[in-house]
């Protein structure tokens, strides 16, 4: 009750913050320009070896998608190539870039990207900051209950949110509305009192990270509904991910765990690595696999089904860089 009371009360406080930024601050806040200088042969060499055209004709279009990125110099960093987030997920998401190799994304979210000499960094606008402040402010001023659901089958049009982990009985704890974790591991104990291992699934950010942070609004790209895709399907699956990985701690499910029910920890294991190689798998079924990409197409759209590979796999990145942690938790009967 105390962690639902003072939940309620921190993300109301902040809805309301919200709501008045919208109403009074932003009509009156000028965001200064970043000064931008043009794009180096150097530089263009680097992008290239990270992102390519869906397109073949060269240099020009692709220089393009990088209009709003930035050449940054510093006497640590010589050389650094600052990316708009927004231009970068618009682009690929609309199918006119394509990343080399996804794993690459681990080091660009850690600013830890270098190659041929140029550091490549990722810019997040206030585009990030609304999105994310408004989606919030949606779930914890407009309630839509939301129960737990069981990762017991393997969705084509749900890759995204059905990766099974292991047999048995498993919860994922990313669909429960964060002020109603207390009720959703009751009612996970009260189900599974006959079961000899049932374990909980949960995802989780790097304590180190602070509220509304860059790296904040990073870890809440994956779990937003309708980054790109407008298509209605692409949406309301989506909205089914809750803010719980954007306020839990492990700490907070043992806690939870140990006062609400008779049920004792067996083990509890990261399982970040291995969650990430279950979504890069996803994600490349999505391209080979003829059935599920057409089926996902012909529920979803092209857009949808771009959208949904991207977001597999910024979640693995996140996973791979430290930024997000994916935790397993068993219990014993």
């Amino acid at each position: 009750m105390a962690l639902a009371l003072a939940t309620s009360l921190l993300l109301g406080s902040f809805a309301l913050l919200f709501i008045y930024y919208l109403l009074f601050s932003r009509s009156k806040r000028v965001q200064k320009p970043r000064q931008r200088t043009p794009i180096a042969l150097g530089a263009i060499q680097a992008l290239s070896s990270v992102f390519t055209p869906t397109s073949v004709a060269w240099p020009i279009p692709f220089t393009a998608h990088f209009e709003r990125s930035n050449a940054m110099a510093s006497r640590f960093q010589p050389r650094c190539m600052e990316l708009d987030l927004s231009e970068l997920v618009d682009h690929i998401c609309a199918g006119k870039l394509e990343l080399r190799d996804s794993r690459d994304l681990s080091y660009l979210l850690r600013g830890r990207l270098r190659v041929y000499g140029w550091n490549l960094k990722l810019y997040v606008d206030g585009r990030w900051w609304i999105k994310t402040a408004k989606w919030i402010a949606s779930q914890h001023l407009f309630r839509v209950q939301i129960t737990t659901q069981g990762l017991s089958t393997h969705s084509s049009l749900e890759p995204n949110i059905r990766v099974v982990s292991q047999p048995g009985p498993s919860f994922d704890l990313d669909f429960s509305p964060y002020d109603k974790l207390e009720t959703e591991m009751r009612r996970i104990q009260e189900r599974h009192q006959s079961e000899n291992t049932p374990t909980i699934e949960f995802s989780c950010l790097n304590p180190r990270i602070r509220f509304m942070a860059p790296d904040f609004l990073l870890c809440a790209i994956p779990f937003l509904p309708g980054v790109y895709s407008k298509h209605q399907t692409t949406r309301k699956r989506r909205t089914d991910r809750t803010t719980t990985p954007l306020f839990v701690q492990l700490q907070d499910i043992v806690a939870l765990l140990s006062a609400t029910g008779s049920s004792r920890i067996r083990n509890i294991v990261d399982i970040s690595s291995e969650h990430a190689e279950a979504l890069y798998k996803l994600e490349q079924d999505l391209v080979d696999d003829r059935d599920l990409r057409t089926e996902h197409i012909k529920v979803a759209g092209v857009d949808g089904w771009r959208e949904e590979r991207f977001l597999m796999t910024w979640e693995a990145g996140l996973l791979r860089s430290g930024l997000l942690f994916r935790w397993r938790v068993t219990l014993n009967k």
